[in-house]
């Protein structure tokens, strides 16, 4: 039975320096190659602004968070959205989700062409 979709919540008694510790994930894949998700509650402290003018691309929004996606590939962006919206790499994330991973989600969304429902992340977990 397929994760995708689920949520999976830290265990209380988590130990503090557990990456995972007072988390919450969104399972988006799972599959016979493992399962991965992003930690939906922590924020970085980087603006989505910030990681758009660092790739040469203006962005408006300056209240727009870029999130602790999770401790693997922390260099990886990934955008998890509502499934009305795509780009280049979009892939479904489960029902009303998609989750896209391309520079051109970045030019999309500073032009204003931007799902309804979006969080951007760094990183993953696995």
């Amino acid at each position: 039975m397929s994760k995708v979709g689920k949520l999976l919540i830290a265990h209380p008694c988590l130990p503090k320096g557990n990456p995972f510790r007072k988390s919450v994930i969104y399972i988006y894949e799972d599959n016979k190659n493992g399962t991965l998700g992003v930690v939906l509650n922590y924020n970085s402290s980087y603006s989505v602004r910030e990681l758009c003018n660092q790739k040469g691309i203006l962005f408006g929004d300056g209240t727009k968070q870029l999130h602790k996606g999770g401790p693997v590939n922390e260099q990886a962006i990934l955008m998890l959205h509502s499934d009305e919206w795509q780009s280049q790499n979009t892939t479904e994330a489960g029902k009303n989700y998609r989750i896209s991973s391309d520079n051109l989600m970045f030019q999309k969304i500073s032009l204003g062409d931007c799902p309804a429902y979006y969080s951007i992340f760094a990183g993953m977990a696995g």
